[in-house]
């Protein structure tokens, strides 16, 4: 009669489990943190092009700032000193920088990183609404934005992007001929709508005088007469 064989695998079952729920889990985590940080970087990638490209159309030297990390938020700060008070406007880049690089040395203090992280927040947010803070722009480019949208509002200037009609003026360099080019827009716009509502020649007169930017005006001559 052969002795029988006691088996332990009922007794180390739960551990085996432990391990494999544990090994599922960072594998989750591991993954997680891949596809964030892809995400991140190729956000930071199209934030960086868009402030390098207001930085260049203004003229800044060392647009290539856009590019590093840390020098990034110092190259935002320069970019917005025209929209800011003079006695802020020459400390805000500085205080950027610094913000930016209490942010990833104070987070892991538990209280001190979220009240370093909160009050950088606010003075990132006002830096990048002072880039739009332009007449031309509507009021939705006024909004503060939250997280890593960022982007969107850099690269207003974009013809993909749906700020481009609004934030064009202060991140492309006007010229006479797109003034004229907007002129002539609204004037074939205006006659197709008078053909549209057929409006009487008594109502319209024979001219018709538009205002445009810089005290200039442009006559539109009633089709119907």
């Amino acid at each position: 009669m052969k002795p029988e064989v006691q088996s332990f695998a009922p007794v180390f079952s739960p551990i085996f489990n432990y391990f494999e729920q544990a090994f599922y889990f960072m594998f989750v985590i591991i993954l997680f943190a891949i596809i964030m940080g892809i995400i991140v970087l190729i956000l930071f990638i199209f934030a960086s092009i868009g402030l390098h490209r207001l930085a260049a159309n203004a003229s800044m030297p060392n647009a290539w700032m856009a590019f590093i990390p840390f020098l990034h938020a110092y190259l935002l700060g320069k970019v917005v000193q025209d929209q800011c008070s003079q006695s802020f406007a020459d400390k805000l880049p500085i205080i950027l920088l610094v913000a930016n690089i209490g942010c990833y040395f104070a987070s892991a203090i538990p209280v001190v990183g979220t009240i370093v992280y909160i009050l950088s927040a606010i003075v990132f947010f006002y830096a990048c609404r002072k880039v739009y803070n332009h007449p031309s722009c509507p009021p939705c480019c006024q909004y503060c934005y939250a997280g890593y949208s960022c982007p969107v509002y850099y690269l207003g200037h974009s013809k993909s992007s749906t700020c481009a009609l609004s934030c064009n003026r202060f991140c492309l360099k006007r010229s006479p001929v797109n003034s004229f080019q907007q002129a002539e827009t609204l004037e074939n716009q205006v006659e197709k709508l008078l053909h549209l509502i057929k409006v009487p020649p008594a109502l319209t007169g024979k001219t018709w005088t538009y205002p445009l930017n810089n005290k200039r005006t442009f006559s539109l001559t009633n089709p119907f007469v």
